[in-house]
């Protein structure tokens, strides 16, 4: 018989719900509860013996925010992150003062205000020369 998930199913429900929260990467979820990234990503799909634990969890939005992890792999900025810097711009804070306080580029910050980066997560996207009022 082959050994069961290596997470029980209040540490799934703790994994999902801070992997929401677009703060922690899957390597740091991993190495916090000693697994391998494969067995995170199980685990939030529902793959194998983690099936049965996604009555419990919202699937859709974590297939979403999967999804979307993949399509910006390699990206410095969290999906909290993403949602600070509009907020931020949008109170008057520069690109310039942005791009310096997130490690990223000008260019980048302008993208991420824009909506051209990033455009499955939630804040204020800044269109040039439209109303800009939510």
């Amino acid at each position: 018989m082959p050994p069961g998930p290596k997470l029980g199913v209040d540490t799934v429900i703790e994994i999902a719900t801070e992997f929401l929260s677009g703060a922690v990467s899957i390597q740091a979820l991993a190495e916090r509860y000693d697994v391998c990234n494969y067995t995170i990503r199980r685990a939030l799909a529902g793959e194998g013996g983690y099936a049965e634990m996604h009555r419990y969890l919202p699937s859709d939005r974590i297939r979403a925010m999967l999804a979307y992890r993949t399509s910006t792999k390699g990206s410095k900025l969290t999906p909290a992150e993403v949602v600070r810097i509009r907020l931020r711009f949008r109170n008057g804070a520069t690109t310039r003062e942005l791009s310096d306080y997130y490690g990223v580029s000008q260019q980048q910050v302008r993208r991420v205000v824009s909506g051209e980066s990033h455009a499955m997560v939630g804040g204020p996207v800044y269109k040039r020369g439209r109303g800009n009022e939510g």
